[in-house]
């Protein structure tokens, strides 16, 4: 049997964070709407074109997707917020252990037990590892 591929950790700048959380929460599509809800409230505004380089940028790490309408370009995510995390983190933990082993995942370990709503998902993912139903992003 094959075994799946690990996803890989994507990393974001700043900018790159920030659109594409504007994307997610609240839809947006094109260049144009993205760059004013970027910059409402900020005292000195992005130019669109820098705006434009970011989701150009997301597209080719393969966040965001486009197609062209008329002279328009419409961007969607190819995975929703929590979707993103959810892989970030599975990379992020894969990683740590294949480089650092056993100590990487005792201390991860520990810190998940540190929040009593992480202790209460992993009863649940358990749960599910163990027949009943568990789901994930």
């Amino acid at each position: 049997m094959a075994k799946a591929a690990q996803p890989s950790v994507v990393n974001l700048g700043p900018l790159e964070e920030e659109v594409m959380r504007t994307v997610w929460r609240h839809g947006l599509k094109t260049v144009a709407e993205v760059t004013a809800k970027v910059n409402e409230g900020r005292p000195r505004p992005l130019d669109y074109r820098t705006i434009l380089t970011v989701m150009s940028n997301l597209t080719k790490k393969k966040l965001l997707r486009h197609r062209r309408r008329g002279n328009t370009y419409h961007f969607t995510p190819t995975c929703t917020e929590d979707e993103f995390a959810y892989s970030q983190g599975a990379a992020s933990v894969a990683g740590l252990i294949k480089r650092w082993g056993s100590p990487a995942a005792e201390g991860i370990v520990d810190q998940l037990g540190a929040s009593p709503e992480v202790v209460a998902r992993l009863k649940a993912l358990a749960a599910g590892a163990n027949g009943e139903s568990a789901s994930r992003p």
